[in-house]
C-alpha cells in the first residue's frame, strides 16, 4: 500500500522478502514472509533502497519520511512520521522508530530495538538497545551525547 503522493525511485525495492531464520533440532528453519508494506503520504524512497515486507503484518513507513539511497528497512519495522534515513543507514527487522528521528549516514539499528521520538543517530552509530531519551547518540554501541539544542 503506497500513498499516491509518495515518491519511489525506480531502482528501489519495495516488499522484498526478509530473512527470518530459527534453529530447531540443530537445523536452520527459514520462515517465508507474507506481510505487506504501507508507505504514508509524501514519503521519499531513494535509489537502490530496500523496504522489506512484513513477516505476517506490515512494515510501515510514516508520512513525510525520507529513506535515502542504499538504505535497508527490515521486515515488520515501523518508522514514524517526519524521519530521515541518510545514505546507507540500515534498520533490522521488527524495530520501532519514533517520530522526527534522524538516522545518520551508515548508522545501524539492531532488530527488535525501539527508539523514542526526537532522536538523532550520528554517522555510523550502532544501536543495540532501546533508546528512551530524546537527544543525540553516537558511537558503537550508540551512547547518549547530548540533548538537542
Amino acid at each position: 500500500e503506497i500513498d499516491s503522493s509518495a515518491v519511489i525511485h525506480p531502482s528501489a525495492v519495495i516488499g522484498a522478502e526478509g530473512i527470518s531464520v530459527a534453529n530447531f533440532k540443530n537445523e536452520r528453519v527459514f520462515f517465508r514472509h507474507h506481510g505487506n508494506v504501507k508507505i504514508g503520504e509524501d514519503v521519499y524512497v531513494g535509489a537502490n533502497a530496500v523496504v522489506q515486507c512484513g513477516r505476517i503484518d506490515a512494515t510501515i513507513i510514516g508520512a513525510r519520511t525520507i529513506i535515502s539511497s542504499l538504505c535497508v528497512v527490515g521486515h515488520n519495522t515501523v518508522i514514524g512520521e517526519n524521519c530521515t534515513m541518510a545514505i546507507q543507514a540500515g534498520i533490522s527487522g521488527t524495530a520501532r522508530i519514533g517520530d522526527r528521528c534522524w538516522i545518520g549516514i551508515g548508522a545501524k539499528v539492531r532488530n527488535s530495538v525501539t527508539i523514542c521520538d526526537d532522536v538523532t543517530l550520528g554517522i555510523g552509530a550502532v544501536v543495540v538497545k532501546d533508546i528512551v531519551r530524546p537527544g543525540v547518540y553516537v558511537g558503537n554501541p550508540a551512547k547518549f551525547l547530548r540533548e538537542h539544542v
